[in-house]
């Protein structure tokens, strides 16, 4: 926020004051000199009248060099409250952005539990579908055995092996098989929930 007043900016008044001390200065050091001069020289009455100008030009330039000092320690000051106010802004900044993150992130979680928690309820389903299957299959393994018997003894019946009673009906296996051999299908069919 920028505001636009009448009254000059701290840094154009240090400008101001800077400019200004410099006359009170350059006076100290012409009449410092000069006194040297006058000593040096004998004259002690222009010395003593140069030593009194000089307590004069010395508090100017006293007071010119306070203003200068005391607006750059405001200036200084200024800037680091401007500093503090910038940090504690972007602290506010990144704590704001780090909700908003921990929200998405807690969003995205909620998200993938629950698509987590469907892959694995399709799984037991599928399990459960497997182990029905593999169940039939192993029912249906003892139908296709009773019906080879049923086939052995109307064949027999029909005379196909004369008073032989005929070849012994194989018993049907597959599944039985697959249950002993393959370690998923056997861990299948021990595995209960």
């Amino acid at each position: 926020m920028t505001t636009t007043t009448d009254t000059p900016s701290l840094a154009d008044r240090l400008a101001i004051a800077e400019a200004e001390a410099v006359e009170p200065r350059n006076r100290v050091s012409r009449l410092e000199t000069a006194l040297t001069k006058a000593v040096s020289a004998g004259d002690y009455d222009q010395a003593a009248q140069l030593q009194a100008e000089l307590v004069g030009a010395r508090e100017n330039w006293a007071t010119a060099d306070a203003s200068v000092a005391a607006l750059r320690d405001a200036a200084a000051r200024i800037e680091r409250q401007r500093a503090e106010d910038s940090r504690l802004i972007n602290e506010a900044r990144q704590r704001d952005q780090a909700e908003r993150d921990i929200e998405a992130a807690q969003a995205d979680e909620a998200k993938r539990t629950g698509q987590m928690r469907g892959a694995l309820a399709a799984m037991w389903s599928a399990i459960d579908a497997a182990q029905q299957h593999l169940r039939s299959a192993q029912a249906f393994e003892s139908a296709v055995t009773a019906a080879r018997h049923a086939q052995n003894e109307a064949r027999q019946r029909r005379g196909d092996w004369g008073n032989d009673p005929g070849p012994t009906a194989a018993r049907a296996n597959e599944a039985t098989l697959l249950a002993d051999q393959d370690q998923l299908v056997s861990a299948l069919a021990r595995w209960s929930r």
